[in-house]
């Protein structure tokens, strides 16, 4: 049974990490920001979101929230919202982090591929 919960709670996370890119990609999050405060508080985001997630699921387990092979109904519904704030808040940080690095990019023009440069006649 504690497979099948835990293959729940996957798809879940999956697709809200979904969610969340689609809605990163949408709107420019903390652009007026500095760029050192942008690096400050993605990292931030990572690693707390981590300690959160690990702190919880030792809570969860600490509760006795997994009895005979399987999450308890209440841990299971608390084990799903948490991973979907731990996924939500680590694909906010790379949001973060990419943007920071793709500004940095300059943009190049592509070269044309039609094959008529290099030829003479």
């Amino acid at each position: 049974m504690l497979g099948i919960q835990v293959g729940i709670c996957f798809a879940i996370w999956l697709g809200f990490g979904y969610f969340v890119f689609r809605k990163c990609q949408k709107m420019s999050l903390l652009a007026g920001f500095a760029r050192g405060k942008r690096i400050a508080l993605a990292t931030l985001i990572l690693v707390g979101s981590a300690f959160a997630l690990l702190a919880s699921l030792i809570g969860l387990q600490a509760m006795g929230g997994i009895a005979n092979g399987s999450l308890t109904v209440l841990a299971w519904v608390v084990a799903c919202i948490v991973g979907c704030a731990f996924v939500g808040l680590q694909v906010l940080a790379i949001d973060l982090l990419l943007g920071i690095v793709l500004e940095s990019v300059t943009p190049t023009d592509p070269a044309s591929s039609d094959g008529k440069e290099g030829i003479s006649k």
